[in-house]
């Protein structure tokens, strides 16, 4: 038999290898494209796969045993790796990566993630909201996937986690296609989970392991949640109050400033303030409200004021397949690092999907008064206003730190593929966005003794100003 090293470079005329019926047997080689593979017998090369090419020099593929260099900087493969690896193909393959942690595919049936051991990324409240699940027994009534955390301690930097492969495909892959009666039965199961996870309740916010929550649902968006949920709520709403007041002055200026007089601007500016400020008032009095009897058409409504809410239910995060009678079924709900115990109407906040329409009235809320949510949350209520200016410019009108960009450039992966791996300082790190309020416009203080709106209004003033001053100055001068 021909060397590793000193593989046949003709296909020479072999009448026996020629006649060889041997097939490459993909069992133990996943994701193997055998297509590309030179088939050789008795040093004849019997298929060259299209881009065997004549004579290179001996070795060219396959290197010298005086040759030892790393081919992967990512996974450490190595040419005496290659040599070595006469029949070894990696069941490992990575499918996914974001921000500092990286799903990989284990075969046909199991998916591994490489995560690091913070809140970052998300990682680790996802498996803490499943684990928290499985041990109030609600794994045997929800489509979750099996899941088994290895490392995570508080000492440990880096964690494991091996899950079972979702069962059908994504939602979003199937949404278009879907019949009006296979989303009726979709929006059908969707509706009976989401009941059954929020059988579960709490006296406060907070994940299923007892930590603050991530600020989903009034999150800057890009960035993931930038703050932390006090436990007590009107502590949070509280907290919320200068994202709320900047979002909703940010819709009340409907009309450029320069389209008024300078003398007309401040006492429009106070009007604007003053009806947002009744307008946050009436809000947070309408969200403190507890929503339970006499207000909720349930028999037997929650012993606590918040439930358990999956938060992310978008069409990503949703697996279907069809069963044995060909109607479409969820078959995998994924990604709970939003999950907690939250308001009763925080579940239709991260509800994106084409099944909204197609489920009971209270879907979203079971044993709640719909009319209720869609009260507070339809698109012109104060809410609605400020979760559209939020998901529209959130972003640009708020600062977070760390403000800056450090980056590090790994070199190029190798000679033939110039290609560079960029490392994003925050990320790097595992460290999350931290909201702050600060304007574009300049520094603004913010706490309870400052009219926070008047300083960043005034400063905007300022500029119209400006502008009304530069275009005067331009003017011919009247004779």
């Amino acid at each position: 038999m021909t060397d590793h090293g000193q593989l046949p470079l003709e296909d020479k005329e072999n009448t026996k290898a020629s006649a060889s019926n041997t097939k490459w047997d993909p069992t133990y080689h996943p994701r193997l494209d055998s297509t590309t593979l030179v088939h050789v017998v008795d040093d004849v090369v019997v298929d060259n796969a299209g881009w065997w090419k004549g004579t290179p020099q001996s070795g060219r593929f396959s290197p010298g045993r005086h040759v030892n260099e790393e081919l992967c900087y990512n996974c450490g493969w190595n040419t005496n790796m290659l040599r070595a690896a006469r029949g070894y193909t990696s069941r490992l393959k990575a499918v996914y990566v974001r921000g500092n942690y990286a799903l990989y595919e284990v075969g046909p049936n199991w998916l591994l993630r490489d995560e690091i051991n913070t809140r970052a990324d998300g990682a680790a409240d996802d498996s803490a909201a499943q684990a928290h699940l499985k041990a109030k027994g609600l794994d045997k009534l929800l489509p979750l996937v099996e899941m088994h955390r290895y490392g995570g301690g508080l000492d440990e930097k880096f964690a494991f986690t091996i899950m079972s492969r979702a069962r059908g495909v994504q939602l979003s892959e199937v949404s278009r296609h879907l019949t009006e009666e296979q989303k009726w039965s979709l929006g059908s199961d969707l509706a009976r989970y989401i009941k059954t996870w929020r059988s579960l309740t709490s006296d406060r916010l907070e994940t299923g392991d007892g930590k603050q929550l991530r600020d989903f649902p009034f999150m800057c968006r890009n960035l993931g949640p930038c703050r932390d949920v006090p436990y007590e709520e009107h502590e949070w709403l509280r907290q919320l109050t200068p994202t709320f007041r900047k979002l909703l002055l940010a819709s009340w200026k409907e009309t450029p400033l320069h389209e008024y007089s300078i003398n007309e601007i401040p006492e429009m500016l106070r009007k604007w303030t003053e009806n947002v400020d009744k307008d946050i008032v009436q809000l947070k009095a309408d969200l403190l409200k507890d929503y339970r009897p006499p207000y909720m058409t349930s028999t037997n409504p929650p012993s606590s004021r918040y439930v358990f809410t999956h938060g992310d239910l978008n069409e990503t995060n949703i697996f279907v397949e069809k069963d044995e009678s060909g109607k479409f079924r969820i078959s995998a709900i994924i990604d709970w690092e939003f999950a907690g115990y939250w308001p009763w109407w925080a579940e239709s906040l991260g509800q994106k999907t084409c099944l909204r329409g197609y489920m009971p009235e209270d879907g979203f809320c079971p044993g709640y008064d719909p009319e209720a949510l869609w009260g507070l949350m339809d698109e012109g209520t104060t809410m609605g206003r400020i979760l559209n200016d939020l998901s529209l410019g959130g972003y640009d009108m708020f600062k977070h730190t760390p403000s800056g960009i450090d980056e590090w450039i790994r070199p190029p992966f190798c000679k033939c593929k110039p290609y560079v791996q960029l490392y994003e300082g925050r990320q790097a790190k595992g460290t999350p966005y931290v909201h702050y309020t600060e304007v574009h416009t300049g520094p603004v203080k913010c706490d309870d003794k400052t009219n926070y709106f008047e300083d960043y209004w005034d400063k905007l003033v300022e500029l119209e100003q400006d502008k009304l001053e530069a275009e005067a100055a331009k003017l011919p001068e009247e004779k």
